[in-house]
C-alpha cells in the first residue's frame, strides 16, 4: 500500500490541493439524531423566540456551518452534500424521495424505484426514486462523490437509518409540492431508508401558517419513539421555518414576519419535546442546510451538537481550523467517528471537535455573530469594491499608457501618475488591514471609506523618505510580502480571511492557508522586490543570488506545504514564475534542459508533499492525500484517469465562464512577444532594468501556467501581473523622464 501511495502521489500531485487536517479525538455514541430546521439563522438562536435552544447551547458545541453545495447553497444540494460528505448538485430532473407506499406515475413508489434503479425496494420505508438523475447530475465533478455514502457506511456497519418529516408545501401528491430533501441525509448509496415516513401524513393543517400546513409534531415524536431502539441514525425534518421562508414571496412583510416567528417558536418547542425523548447516550445535531434568504450570507448556518461525543464549546474541524466554523461536509465523517467507524476517503470533510470550553452559551453566540458579520460584510461588499477597483485600475493604466505615448511628460504629471500606480498595488494590503480600522458591523459606507483611506495612506507613507519611485514601489510590495508571510506563519491565514483579496467562509473554498488570489499576490509582490534587489542592490552578485534563491524556495514551500499554505496546485505556477525569473536574473537564456529541470523539481517537490500528506492518518489528509489513497486502493489507474479528466474539464469550464479569460491569454501572448523582441521605450526600459525584465518573463509564464492549472480562471495571472505590470509601467515612465532629461542636457551642451 505504501509503495503504491508513493507511486501514485507523483501522478496526482499536480491535480490540486486543499487544507491540512489535524487529528481529532475519537468518541462513542449509541445513536445520532439530526434535526433539520431549514431556513434557521444565527439571529434566531441569539435573539429569536428560541429559549430552549439557547439553554441547550449552554451544554453543547455550537458553530457556523458552510452549507454550500456545488456552486451555491440550496436546501436540496446542501442536503445531498451532508449525506455524501462531499459537495453535490441537484438538477430539476431529480424527483423527490417518497415513502414506499406513496404513488407516482400511477403506481407505487416501490414499483417506480425498482423500474428506475433495478434495486430491490423490499424492506425499506423511504425510497429515492430520483437517484439515477441525482447520480447523473454529479457524475462529472472533479472529485469522487457518492450520494448517500454516509448512510451506506452505516448500513454496512449494521446501523439502521430512519427519516421522518418533510418540507412539503401542500397536502397533495404533486412533485412541485414535495420537498423531501432531508431523505438525502439519511439514505444509503442505493437511495433507501430502512424506517420512516416522508409523506403528507407528517403534516397537519393550520390556516394561518405558511401554505396552510405545519409539521405534525406528534407524528414526528411518535416516529422517533418507534425507532429509538432500532435505528442508529435518525433524521427528523421540521419543515415549518423553511415553508415560511418560501412563502414570503406571496404575503405582506408583516404577515411574513409573523409566520416565520411562529414557525421558529414551533421548532423550539419541538426541540424541547424531543430532548425529553432522546435515547440515553444519543448525540443530537441541530442544523440548517440553508439559512434565511434575508439578513446576510445564507450559506453560513447555525449548527448545534449535544451529547457524549463532544464537549461544550465552539465547533471547529481540521478542514477549517477556525473556532466556530465547520463545513456541512464535516457532518458525515463526524458521525462515523462517533460510532467508532473508519473514515471514508471520499469524504471531503473531517470530524468536528469543540474548542473554547468554559464560556457561556450566549458568549459563544456573540463570538459567532462577530464571525458572521465580518463574513457577510465582506461578501456583500466584494462585488462593489472589486468592481470599483477594476474600473479605477483600468483608468489609471490607460491614462499612464497614453502619457507614455505623449511627446513630453511634465514632472507634475509623472509624479501624479506614479502615486496613482502606487495606489493600485496598495489595494491588496489595504484590504488585509481594513478590519483593523473598522469593525465588521460598521455601516458599509464606512468600511468602503476605510478601504479607500488605507489605499491612499499606504502609498503616501511609502513615498515619504524614498529616494526613487522604484524604492517606493518596493516598500509597498515588501510590506505585502511580509504581511502574508506573518499571517501564514503566525496566524495560519486568519488575517486574510474575509477580505476582498483573501478567502471567505461564505464561499467555503478554503478557511486557512493560502488561497489562489493570495499566492498570486505573494508571488507578484515578491517578483517586484527581487527585481529591485537585482537592479539596485550593492550586494555582491553571489550573495544576492543566494538570498533571492532562498526567498523563492521559502515562498514555494510556504504556499504548498500541507501544514502551511496547503495549496499544492499553486506550487506549479509559482515555481514556474520564480524559477524563470531567477534564471533571467542571472541573464541566462532558458532552454529545453532548463525547462526539464524546472518541471522535474516541481514534480519532486509536489510529490514529496503528496507522499507526506497521503501517509498521514486519513482524518488529517488533504484532498491530494485522499486522492492518492483512493487511487492506491480500489480505484487504481481508472480513478487517476477520471481525476485528470474531471480536473481538466473543471478548469476549462472556469475559463469559459468569461470571455476575459481569452482576452487575458491574448494579452499574455502579446507581452510575451514584446518581451522576446522588445522595441522603443519598452526595449530601453528592459535594457536598463535587467531584474525587472526577468520578473516580467517569470510573471508571464507563471501567470499562464496558473491560468491553465488552477480553477480560479483569470485571477492568477491578473494578480501576478498587477504587481509586475505596474512596476514595468512605472519603470517606463522613469525611463521616459530620464530620456527627456538627457535630451535637454544634449541640447544645452
Amino acid at each position: 500500500m505504501t509503495k503504491r501511495l508513493v507511486a501514485v502521489a507523483l501522478l496526482v500531485a499536480l491535480l490540486g490541493g486543499s487544507c491540512a487536517l489535524p487529528a481529532a479525538a475519537r468518541h462513542k455514541t449509541d445513536q445520532v439524531v439530526i434535526v433539520v430546521v431549514g431556513g434557521l439563522g444565527l439571529a434566531d438562536l441569539r435573539g429569536g423566540p428560541m429559549p430552549f435552544a439557547r439553554s441547550l447551547i449552554d451544554g453543547s458545541a455550537v458553530g457556523l456551518a458552510n452549507s454550500l453545495g456545488v456552486g451555491k447553497a440550496g436546501i436540496d444540494r446542501s442536503s445531498v452534500t451532508i449525506g455524501a460528505g462531499a459537495r453535490a448538485q441537484v438538477t430539476p430532473l431529480v424527483d423527490p424521495a417518497l415513502s414506499a407506499a406513496e404513488s407516482i406515475e400511477g403506481t407505487s413508489a416501490s414499483a417506480i424505484y425498482r423500474r428506475r434503479t433495478g434495486y430491490a425496494p423490499e424492506g425499506y420505508a423511504v425510497l429515492d426514486v430520483g437517484l439515477p438523475a441525482l447520480d447523473m447530475a454529479n457524475r462529472d465533478l472533479s472529485y469522487h462523490m457518492i450520494p448517500g455514502l454516509l448512510g451506506e457506511a452505516l448500513r454496512r456497519a449494521g446501523k439502521a437509518n430512519a427519516i421522518y418529516g418533510n418540507q412539503d408545501t401542500a397536502l397533495v401528491n404533486e412533485v412541485e409540492a414535495q420537498q423531501r430533501h432531508s431523505a438525502y441525509i439519511a439514505m444509503d448509496a442505493k437511495g433507501r431508508v430502512k424506517y420512516g415516513d416522508v409523506g403528507k401524513g407528517m403534516l397537519s393543517t393550520r390556516s394561518a401558517a405558511a401554505y396552510g400546513v405545519v409539521s405534525n409534531t406528534k407524528r414526528l415524536l411518535d416516529g422517533y419513539r418507534s425507532v429509538r431502539g432500532k435505528a442508529g441514525f435518525v433524521v427528523l425534518d421540521f419543515g415549518d421555518v423553511m415553508r415560511a421562508e418560501r412563502y414570503q414571496l406571496y404575503v405582506t412583510p408583516r404577515v411574513a414576519v409573523r409566520q416565520r416567528e411562529e414557525a421558529v417558536e414551533r421548532a423550539d418547542a419541538f426541540l424541547k419535546a424531543l430532548a425529553g425523548e432522546l435515547a440515553p447516550g444519543a448525540t443530537l445535531i441541530v442544523l440548517s442546510p440553508v439559512g434565511p434568504a434575508r439578513g446576510g450570507a445564507n450559506s453560513l448556518t447555525p449548527i448545534i451538537v449535544h451529547g457524549p461525543t463532544i464537549k461544550p464549546g465552539l465547533l471547529t474541524s481540521p478542514v477549517t481550523q477556525r473556532q466556530g466554523l465547520v463545513n456541512l461536509t464535516d457532518v458525515a465523517p463526524s458521525v462515523l467517528e462517533w460510532f467508532g467507524l473508519p473514515p471514508r476517503v471520499e469524504f471531503l470533510g473531517a470530524p468536528m471537535r469543540s474548542e473554547g470550553e468554559g464560556t457561556s452559551g450566549m458568549a459563544r453566540l456573540t463570538t459567532l455573530v462577530g464571525l458572521y458579520d465580518r463574513a457577510s460584510a465582506e461578501s456583500a461588499l466584494r462585488s462593489t469594491v472589486t468592481g470599483g477597483y477594476t474600473l479605477f485600475l483600468s483608468l489609471v493604466l490607460v491614462g499612464v499608457v497614453l502619457l507614455l505615448f505623449s511627446k513630453e511628460v511634465s514632472r507634475g504629471a509623472a509624479a501624479v501618475s506614479r502615486w496613482l500606480l502606487m495606489t493600485v498595488v496598495s489595494a491588496p494590503l489595504a484590504a488585509y488591514l481594513m478590519w483593523f480600522v473598522r469593525p465588521p458591523n460598521s455601516p458599509r459606507i464606512e468600511m468602503i471609506l476605510a478601504f479607500v483611506g488605507l489605499g491612499v495612506l499606504l502609498p503616501s507613507l511609502a513615498v515619504a523618505g524614498s529616494k526613487s519611485s522604484a524604492a517606493s514601489l518596493m516598500r509597498v510590495c515588501a510590506a505585502t510580502v511580509v504581511f502574508v508571510v506573518i499571517d501564514q506563519l503566525g496566524f495560519g491565514g486568519r488575517l486574510i480571511m474575509s477580505t476582498f483579496y483573501g478567502y471567505s467562509p461564505v464561499d467555503g473554498a478554503r478557511y486557512y492557508g493560502m488561497g489562489n488570489e493570495t499566492w498570486a499576490i505573494l508571488i507578484g509582490a515578491l517578483l517586484v522586490v527581487a527585481a529591485y534587489v537585482v537592479d539596485f542592490s550593492v550586494l555582491p552578485a553571489r550573495l544576492r543570488d543566494w538570498g533571492i534563491g532562498i526567498a523563492f524556495v521559502a515562498a514555494v514551500v510556504l504556499l504548498g506545504f500541507p501544514a502551511l499554505g496547503a495549496n499544492a496546485a499553486g506550487i506549479i505556477g509559482s515555481s514556474v514564475a520564480l524559477a524563470t525569473a531567477f534564471l533571467r536574473f542571472r541573464e541566462r537564456k532558458i532552454g529545453l534542459t532548463d525547462a526539464i529541470v524546472i518541471l522535474s523539481l516541481i514534480v519532486l517537490l509536489v510529490a514529496s508533499f503528496a507522499v507526506y500528506d497521503a501517509l498521514r492518518p486519513a482524518t488529517e489528509a488533504t484532498h491530494i492525500g485522499r486522492s492518492a489513497r483512493l487511487i492506491a486502493g480500489e480505484g487504481g489507474l481508472t480513478e487517476l484517469v477520471l481525476l485528470v479528466q474531471r480536473k481538466t474539464m473543471s478548469n476549462l469550464k472556469v475559463m469559459a465562464r468569461t470571455r476575459w479569460s481569452y482576452v487575458l491569454l491574448l494579452i499574455l501572448a502579446v507581452l510575451g512577444v514584446l518581451t522576446r523582441r522588445p522595441t522603443g521605450l519598452f526595449a530601453e526600459t528592459l535594457s536598463r532594468r535587467k531584474g525587472l525584465a526577468g520578473a516580467l518573463t517569470g510573471g508571464l509564464l507563471g501567470g499562464l501556467v496558473g491560468l491553465l492549472s488552477e480553477d480560479s480562471g483569470v485571477v492568477i495571472p491578473a494578480m501576478i501581473m498587477l504587481f509586475v505590470g505596474v512596476a514595468l509601467t512605472m519603470a517606463m515612465l522613469d525611463t521616459k523622464m530620464t530620456l527627456q532629461y538627457e535630451e535637454r542636457e544634449r541640447r544645452l551642451a
